[in-house]
């Protein structure tokens, strides 16, 4: 199994900390449990060399610097996944939709599901602007800029699809949060499903507000990842970090 957290890529950063992409190869030892066998850095992790695409690989053969990959693994992947999944791919994600029902929906039952959930989104959102975003934590305690932060955050919002999307499959007995996400899933479900049977000539009846909802949410939303980049402009290093971002 390989792991890869995006680091600092071509997007503006400091000068103060070291912020490489990370791959991390994992093995299935005998409890079930995910072991490191590899870690792969792409990108400066000293004050010297600032090559955005040199590469570095450890194991746990070489030592403590094996000890220190691991940490630079474990920084790399709390500051991508709080400034990516959880900051772009959750909160940002959901503001439009907050943004666009409040605009549109007002008769249709769905406003009584989804409007109590979005406002504390909003809310959250709007002291994050401040607390986390500019001029706020993440710019002084990482490498991630303000600028950088919001670049970031229009590239992860223009690669997500959501069709067809299930939370994933348990690889073994002990990945209890692929369990609890799945069960969380199924309860959610469920309970939309019996929202929707319950309401359902409301819905139907109130459905141009839908549609106006769907419309506002195309016509608003960020352009498509890549979309608005000329490749020509872009070097062999930086085309091969984003066709592997895709992929992953």
């Amino acid at each position: 199994y390989w792991v890869k957290y995006f680091g600092g890529c071509s997007y503006p950063t400091n000068d103060e900390y070291a912020f490489p992409t990370v791959e991390i190869q994992f093995e299935l030892a005998e409890n079930g449990l995910p072991l490191p066998l590899k870690i792969k850095t792409i990108g400066p992790i000293n004050a010297f060399n600032k090559d955005r695409y040199q590469v570095h690989e450890f194991t746990p053969n070489d030592g403590e610097k094996w000890e220190q990959a691991k940490r630079v693994a474990r920084v790399t992947g709390a500051l991508t996944a709080e400034a990516d999944d959880h900051f772009a791919g959750t909160h940002l994600n959901t503001e439009q939709y907050a943004i666009a029902l409040r605009r549109n929906v007002r008769k249709n039952p769905i406003a009584t599901l989804l409007l109590p959930h979005l406002k504390e989104v909003a809310l959250i959102n709007h002291t994050a602007d401040t607390v986390l975003i500019g001029p706020g934590y993440i710019p002084k305690a990482s490498a991630v800029t303000e600028d950088g932060i919001v670049e970031r955050a229009k590239d992860t919002l223009g690669a997500f699809d959501w069709k067809n999307w299930k939370p994933m499959e348990p690889i073994s007995d002990r990945h209890t949060y692929a369990k609890a996400e799945n069960l969380f899933w199924e309860l959610v479900e469920d309970f939309v499903e019996y929202f929707f049977k319950e309401n359902e000539a409301l819905i139907e009846k109130e459905w141009y507000e839908i549609y106006c909802f769907s419309n506002d949410l195309v016509n608003n939303s960020v352009p498509l990842f890549l979309s608005t980049v000329d490749e020509s402009t872009l070097s062999d290093s930086e085309k091969a970090m984003n066709k592997e971002k895709v992929k992953y």
